[in-house]
């Protein structure tokens, strides 16, 4: 698997000539300078401290961190090379297994020998030396634990090596693995960039989705993201708070619980595996035990999904039957749309024209393109590209699903598809995702649950909006909120409900601030144009016109009124939440 690292140095230097206080606003984060420095070797310090450890209470003497290698971060213990530590007593079931990795922090020249026992007797034993393991290297271990079974144990890792070498031994966290078939496995697939009207389960015209189609899943209607940037949905996902709300939080110092952490506090093995650019672990690696972010080489034709779903099956077959709660972010909707072959031209081969896919979007920014003036059959071809992406990540996912059946653990999994944005198509005289109308905030999300699960009376046209993802999963699960968010379970949600969309956005080097209100009758959009220090505001009649092409803000004074009081009242609580 060709695999190529970002290079954040060469990406922030053409960035700075191009706008520099652009430049500085999203790389002068010192959160994210030291973690792209250090994502390469995985060496300290680890900029990420690590969730609470599940069989130990403390390791004296010892660094407890995020440790990322070869594009997988996880919690880790980093120690010398001359170390022991033990973990408390654990009752031992039927079946448990003790999981764990190991690997180094530097380069050695002594060997070092890794060893696990109970007591007098060794479960693992291996040197390590600098032919035998590369340093960038995880070596996975599985454990069979039986020969302890309904014993209270403990367990003592520990390292021995002529010479003591500081921090350079990292084990991740060991874990039992063990079956609860009382939890439920959770699945979010979050496929980025994706329009709800063009999956086939929404009545798209193409069957993009025949896969997705098969689930018997409910498919909500009005779902709408709060703003078009890839990072901040997916916060508001695992927070289940707006991102104004978010931002309050972290000037204020206070702690948000994600989602990915009541799962792993409630006995579940969590993983992520991220195809975005935009979703390194300084973004969402809060509570999970393996958090994979690596960006394929496109120039090599390599699939992302293709290696998201071979790693997330490697892992589901890994766990000894755990229960696990999984996050999986796929690119094949995103522009540039380059999947493999055959699906690249799944809905289209007979495309003449000059667009090359791969330098489509670089060379609108340069000037070299004006979408405004694409012919009919390049916005076909775009489109037929993009469709070919989500009918491509559809037959990724079916491998997934049947991976499922296989193992006999589909009827007790609950899986959530959706998407944190949608994408334009000169809708509305533009390509991508820059403005808040439907086609770029109005999203898919789809739920099959658990076989379990008995279906109340479910309004499937309710507004619903990506905070209420993180609600509605532990309401279906019987999990309780451990604190107050600003989400609620999508099966409480009512049609006179609002959506709120808000954020900075950056075209053309023209900077403007965008917030919108959707309700099931009208859509509201206010844009303050920084350069001119003038306001836009829009207001379209749904009802009447579900395309947005009618702004009716300049003859509805008073709703227009209205709308000012709904947004300042939006964040007037959203502040003081």
């Amino acid at each position: 698997m060709a695999i190529k690292e970002d290079n954040i140095i060469k990406k922030a230097f053409k960035k700075f000539f191009k706008n520099p206080s652009e430049a500085l606003k999203f790389y002068a984060n010192l959160t994210r300078i030291k973690w792209y420095l250090n994502k390469k070797s995985g060496k300290l310090p680890s900029i990420f401290s690590a969730d609470n450890m599940r069989i130990f209470s403390e390791i004296k003497r010892a660094k407890i961190k995020r440790i990322t290698a070869d594009g997988i971060t996880k919690n880790c213990i980093i120690t010398n090379s001359n170390f022991s530590f033990t973990t408390n007593k654990i009752k031992i079931k039927n079946n448990d297994k003790l999981s764990f990795s190991i690997r180094l922090n530097k380069e050695i020249k002594e060997d070092i020998v890794f060893k696990v026992n109970i007591e007098k007797n060794v479960l693992f034993l291996k040197k390590i030396n600098k032919e035998t393991f590369r340093t960038r290297d995880w070596l996975e271990i599985n454990i069979n634990l039986d020969k302890y079974k309904n014993e209270n144990i403990r367990i003592t890792f520990s390292t021995n090596s002529n010479k003591n070498n500081e921090d350079c031994v990292i084990w991740s966290e060991p874990i039992i693995l063990n079956k609860d078939e009382n939890k439920t496995n959770v699945i979010i697939i979050s496929l980025d960039s994706c329009r709800k009207d063009h999956l086939s389960c929404y009545g798209y015209k193409r069957k993009t989705t025949p896969n997705i189609d098969k689930l018997n899943a409910i498919n909500f209607e009005n779902v709408f993201s709060h703003t078009v940037w890839t990072d901040h949905s997916h916060k508001t996902i695992f927070t289940g708070l707006y991102p104004v709300t978010q931002l309050n939080y972290e000037k204020n110092k206070r702690k948000t619980i994600f989602l990915s952490e009541i799962f792993r506090n409630n006995g579940y093995t969590t993983y992520s595996h991220n195809g975005a650019t935009r979703l390194g672990p300084e973004i969402l690696c809060k509570g999970f035990d393996q958090y994979v972010y690596r960006k394929l080489d496109r120039t090599k034709n390599i699939s992302s999904a293709e290696d998201i779903i071979n790693s997330s099956i490697k892992f589901i077959k890994n766990i000894n039957e755990n229960p696990f709660f999984m996050f999986l972010h796929f690119m094949e909707a995103h522009e540039p749309y380059d999947i493999p072959n055959p699906y690249h031209t799944f809905f289209s081969n007979k495309y003449n024209g000059n667009i090359n896919i791969h330098n489509f979007k670089v060379d609108i920014k340069k000037g070299l393109i004006d979408p405004k003036k694409l012919s009919k059959d390049d916005l076909n071809y775009i489109t037929d590209m993009c469709d070919s992406g989500i009918r491509y990540f559809d037959n990724e996912v079916e491998k997934l699903v049947n991976i499922l059946k296989e193992l006999k653990i589909y009827d007790n999994t609950l899986i959530v598809i959706l998407s944190d944005h949608g994408e334009e198509f000169l809708d509305h005289d533009y390509l991508f995702h820059y403005k808040f109308y439907d086609e770029t905030i109005n999203v898919p999300l789809i739920i099959k649950p658990q076989k379990s699960f008995k279906k109340n009376s479910i309004d499937k046209n309710s507004i619903i909006e990506l905070i209420d993802v993180y609600p509605t999963i532990l309401d279906i699960l019987n999990i309780k909120l451990s604190q107050k968010i600003q989400g609620k379970s999508a099966f409480i949600k009512k049609k006179s409900d609002l959506a709120f969309s808000e954020h900075w956005i950056t075209d053309s080097n023209k900077k403007r601030y965008c917030f919108s209100i959707r309700s099931n009758k009208y859509k509201y959009i206010y844009t303050k144009f920084m350069d001119k220090n003038e306001v836009l505001e829009e207001l379209y009649d749904l009802e009447k016109d579900s395309k947005e092409k009618n702004n009716i803000a300049n003859k509805n004074k008073k709703i227009i009124e209205k709308k000012r009081n709904e947004k300042k009242n939006f964040f007037n609580k959203a502040k003081s939440f």
